[in-house]
């Protein structure tokens, strides 16, 4: 994953913002993705801090979180 893809998919969760449910579900699979890929090392050193300040920055976007 690269920066650029990981701001991407948070603009996607942003846009989705008023679907709380997609938006939720995009987030979770999300976070999965780059904690999968960093256990793969798929993401490099010099990104990886930046990518995963990315992914948690998700929790900043206003929409509702629940789950059933």
């Amino acid at each position: 994953m690269t920066i650029n893809e990981a701001l991407d998919e948070y603009e996607y969760i942003k846009d989705a913002a008023g679907d709380p449910e997609v938006a939720h579900n995009e987030e979770d699979e999300f976070r999965e993705q780059v904690l999968q890929e960093l256990l793969a090392g798929t993401i490099d050193e010099v990104n990886r801090d930046e990518i995963i300040r990315i992914a948690l920055a998700t929790s900043d976007i206003d929409f509702p979180r629940w789950c059933a």
